[in-house]
Parts: structure tokens; C-alpha cells; sequence
């Protein structure tokens, strides 16, 4: 056996394996006499099949796999041993190869075209980078106030139903006459005017007062017998409730927009002894600010990468990298879309032995299991992550259905490629040269938006 590699560019090189019989003759013999073991003839016995008519049958095959094992791992062992880092995968040169005769060529030569991987280091100490730092506009802020007014009401008992309150009230039920019947059904309720699906029936409970009392067909009111025994959580579903009652209203209800004064200050922030309106949206500018944090790094990741594959230069052997791309697509692209899209395979390219770099001198840098499965835990199970809230018995619960996420494969994949991109991103973050750019979380979306659109024209 002989193994030569000649240099055929700066980044390529064909190896050529030379094959003699005595190299694996000795493994095809073992290997037909394992099908003789095995084998199964009419006329013989198991196992008593003649050696020369089972390397008549299987001798070909047999020494086409075993050659094509011992090029395999010699290949493998000749990179390894000489430290030769390929990119992708070595690629058979048929054309070189030509056609092999197992049978009577005693010289067999295979020859292989190889990408070698090119030499740079990455000095991030080097690199510059722009950190656009997100933070709130006063669009962003006047939204999260007129937000905070609108989910956080002031609760009032006003002496007078207006359409949209809510009310409590006793119901019973009553006969055709409208009379209160001895045994029917009464009950407590509480019910949102709004609800209410017919104008007629609205109109009753607008301008009533505590205490008023009223006939009413709640059925007819509230758009069915499913409604009604909602309201009047009825549970047996085989019998249809009364649909008419005679009402009293207890206590109105109603929820009017908060007012911004002290009052409303405190009930947003507590204990925080917020007196102004300027010092309350400096607070909520500062809570937006402090949550906008994640969504800048996040952003700086994806354009640091960028801005390394941009900075960092190296050649790479792209004919060949063109012919790997082709064969690995097994048919689903053409040699035109890849040359029409092979910038974006380069890219891509560059950015794996970038971070291969990366991780080669900050071991840190990748992603372990128990990183991945403690994320799915956030990620699904946020609320009880809580350190004093999950003890062994919790963890033993999620560590199931952790699992069950785990199995899809592209998910996984998704979740390792999200914690290696932060983890790169904090790293480029601390060690390169960084300016910080102030941007609103307003202008932020909109370039982002007008960036999509171009990528789509």
C-alpha cells in the first residue's frame, strides 16, 4: 500500500491511494469464509458449501466492499496522521480513477480531490463592531402608560347602570304572570351588561339602581340556554334551567380608565415614592430599558457575525467547495442555482471555521447538554424555575417531557444554535473594539423592516 498527496492549488490536493491484493486479500478470505459458514445451497450441507464456488458467487462483491473499507480508513488515517484539516469531505475523482478490474488488476490507484481548511486566527482584540443599544422611545413609553391606564381601572360602585357595567344581583325564578314561584330556582349572579346580545333586555338594566327590581327573560337576554347556564353555573347539562326570573339589583360596578395622579403611581410602583408624572415615565422608561437589554444582544450576535465574516480574511478553495455543495445535495440542487447562490454559501462557509476558531481557544463556548434541557425548562416551565420552588420531585416531572422535546431533532437544533449564537455574541461583546450606538426601540423596528423589505426585492 502507498498513499501520495500532490498540491493542486493553494487550498487543494488530490491524494492517491495505491492498492495492492496482499493489502486485503487476507480480510476477503476471512470474509468469504464467513459466508461459507453461513451459507445455504441446494445439494449441500450448511456450512460444507465449497470454498472456490463461494468465492465464485460472492468473491467480487466481497472484494469490492473490503477494498472500499480499506480506502475508507486508510484515507481517514493518512488526514489524521498528517494533521491535513479538510473542508467537507474528500470527493473520488472517478475521472483519474478510471475503471477497476478486482479480478485482474493486481495495481489498484483511487484517487481523492480534498479541500484543505486555510490558516487564520481570530483576534477579536482587532475587530470593530457597532452595538446599536435599544432603548425606549417616547412613542414606546406614552403606548406603555396609555397600556398601564387601560389594564389597570379604577374600580367604582357608581348609583346608576350604565351599559358597559357589571352587576349583582339575586335572581328567582317566576311564572308566566311574572310571580316569584315557591320552589323555583333561585340564585345569586353577577353579570357583565356587556355580554348581553339583545338591545331590549339591555335597556331594562340602563338607569336602574341599587335595589331596583325587574321581570326579565335572561335566556332571551344573553343569546341562549348555553349562555344562561354559565352564568347561573348550572350543572346538571340534562336539564334546560328557566329563562325567566325576577331581578334585584345588589351593588353596580364599573370600571373607569385610571386617572395619572399619586394615587395611580403608587398602585403601578409601590413603595417607590414616585410623586410626578415625569419621575413615573422615567421609571417605565427604565424598566422598558433594563427588558430591551436581551433584544440588543441578541441583535449585535447576528450582525457581530456578520462583521467577523467581514473582517476576517482568508481564502477558501471555492471550485471545490462548489462540487461538495452539489454532491451533498443529492440531486435536489443544480450546479447554476449553487453558482447563482454561492455567496451565501460562502458566507456560511467562513462563519463555521470562524466559530470553530472561536471555540477551539474559548472551550466555554460550547453548547452542553444540560445547557440545552435547562433552557427547554425555561422556555416551558418559566414560571417554576423558581429556585425555591423546584425541588427533586418537579425536576423529575419535567425531566420527561424535556425529553419528549428533545426528540425532534430540528428543535434541538434550533435551541443549541440560540445559546451558542448568546454565548459568541458576549464573547465578541467583551473582547472586540465596540461603539455604542443609542437607538429607539421605534427607529429600531423600522430599519429592521425597511432591511427585510430590501433582502426581498
Amino acid at each position: 500500500m502507498n498513499i501520495t498527496k500532490v498540491q493542486t492549488g493553494e487550498l487543494t490536493a488530490t491524494i492517491q491511494i495505491n492498492l495492492q491484493h496482499a493489502d486485503f486479500e487476507s480480510d476477503v478470505n476471512n470474509s468469504l469464509k464467513e459466508y461459507q459458514r453461513k451459507a445455504t445451497i441446494p445439494g449441500f450441507r450448511p456450512g460444507k458449501v465449497p470454498f472456490g464456488m463461494v468465492k465464485k458467487m460472492y468473491g467480487s462483491s466481497v472484494m469490492a466492499d473490503q477494498v472500499n473499507k480499506t480506502i475508507s480508513k486508510t484515507l481517514n488515517d493518512y488526514l489524521t496522521d498528517e494533521k491535513i484539516a479538510i473542508l467537507g469531505h474528500p470527493i473520488a475523482n472517478i475521472e483519474k480513477t478510471g475503471t477497476i478490474d478486482f479480478d485482474h488488476d493486481n495495481d489498484l490507484n483511487f484517487f481523492f480531490d480534498i479541500g484543505i481548511a486555510p490558516e487564520f486566527d481570530v483576534n477579536l482584540e482587532n475587530i470593530q463592531l457597532e452595538y446599536s443599544k435599544i432603548i425606549a422611545g417616547e412613542k414606546q413609553v406614552e403606548e406603555t402608560v396609555n397600556n398601564m391606564l387601560e389594564k389597570n381601572p379604577i374600580h367604582t360602585h357608581p348609583e346608576e347602570v350604565m351599559e358597559n357595567d357589571e352587576i349583582e344581583a339575586t335572581i328567582a325564578e317566576v311564572d308566566e304572570n311574572g310571580k316569584e314561584i315557591e320552589s323555583g330556582v333561585v340564585s345569586d349572579i353577577t353579570l357583565k351588561l356587556s355580554i348581553l346580545t339583545d338591545a331590549d333586555s339591555k335597556a331594562l338594566f340602563v338607569g336602574k339602581t341599587d335595589g331596583s327590581e325587574f321581570v326579565i327573560n335572561l335566556e332571551k337576554a344573553v343569546g341562549g340556554s348555553d349562555a344562561l347556564k354559565t352564568i347561573l353555573k348550572w350543572s346538571d347539562e340534562s336539564i334546560v334551567p328557566p329563562s325567566t326570573f325576577n331581578l334585584v339589583i345588589k351593588e353596580i360596578h364599573r370600571e373607569e380608565k385610571a386617572v395619572l395622579n399619586q394615587e395611580f403611581f403608587e398602585r403601578i410602583f409601590p413603595g417607590q415614592n414616585i410623586v410626578s408624572l415625569e419621575e413615573f415615565k422615567s421609571k417605565i422608561t427604565e424598566d422598558i430599558n433594563r427588558q430591551l437589554e436581551a433584544e440588543s444582544d441578541r441583535y449585535f450576535a447576528g450582525k457581530a457575525i456578520d462583521g467577523l465574516v467581514d473582517q476576517i480574511k482568508f481564502s477558501l478553495p471555492n471550485e471545490f467547495m462548489k462540487i461538495w455543495v452539489l454532491q451533498n445535495a443529492e440531486g435536489k440542487l443544480t450546479k447554476e442555482k449553487i453558482e447563482e447562490d454561492y455567496v451565501h454559501y460562502e458566507r456560511t462557509f467562513r462563519w463555521q471555521l470562524i466559530e470553530g476558531k472561536m471555540i477551539e481557544s474559548n472551550p466555554g463556548l460550547s453548547v452542553t447538554r444540560d445547557e440545552i434541557r435547562d433552557t427547554v425548562k425555561r422556555q416551558f416551565f418559566g414560571q417554576f424555575m423558581n429556585a425555591d420552588v423546584v425541588d427533586e420531585e418537579m425536576n423529575n416531572r419535567m425531566e420527561p417531557i424535556v425529553d419528549m422535546i428533545l426528540k425532534n431533532q430540528d428543535e434541538a437544533r434550533k435551541i443549541s444554535d440560540q445559546i451558542a449564537e448568546r454565548k459568541i455574541g458576549l464573547l465578541i461583546k467583551e473582547k472586540a473594539q465596540i461603539t455604542v450606538k443609542e437607538v429607539t426601540y421605534d427607529t429600531f423596528i423600522e430599519s429592521i423592516n425597511q432591511s427585510e423589505t430590501t433582502s426581498h426585492e
